[in-house]
C-alpha cells in the first residue's frame, strides 16, 4: 500500500471529492492532481468499505465518463465509466484504489 501511494501524487496532494453514494457504510473520493498542462493529471478513485460485511455501492461517476479504473494493487482493468451509476461490491472491510484513465479516443 505504501508503495501504490508513493506512486500516485494525488494522494499526498491532491484536491479531495467525497462522492457520496447509495450506501452509507462505504466511503468513496476522489482525490486529484492537475497534469503540468493544467489538465490529465493523477485522478484516483478510492472505495472504502467501513462495515465488516460486504456491501454493495452505486457511484455517479459520470464526470469521468469514459475513463477506464485501473485498480492499482493489482493493474487490472475495470469496465470503462459510462453515463449509468457505476456498481462496485466490496468485500467486508474491503477497498479499492483505483487509477482513472483517459481513454485514447477521448483524450
Amino acid at each position: 500500500m505504501l508503495a501504490v501511494r508513493r506512486r500516485h501524487q494525488a494522494f499526498a496532494v491532491g484536491s479531495f471529492q467525497e462522492l457520496g453514494g447509495s450506501n452509507p457504510s462505504v466511503l468513496a473520493f476522489v482525490r486529484e492532481t492537475p497534469g503540468s498542462d493544467g489538465r490529465d493529471g493523477d485522478v484516483v478513485l478510492c472505495v472504502n468499505n467501513l462495515s465488516r460485511f460486504p456491501q454493495p455501492i452505486e457511484l455517479n461517476l459520470q464526470q469521468w465518463n469514459s475513463y477506464t479504473p485501473i485498480e492499482l494493487t493489482g493493474h487490472v482493468e475495470f469496465p470503462r465509466i459510462g453515463h449509468l451509476p457505476y456498481l462496485l461490491t466490496l468485500p467486508g472491510h474491503g477497498f479499492y484504489w483505483f487509477q482513472l484513465s483517459r481513454t485514447e479516443e477521448n483524450a
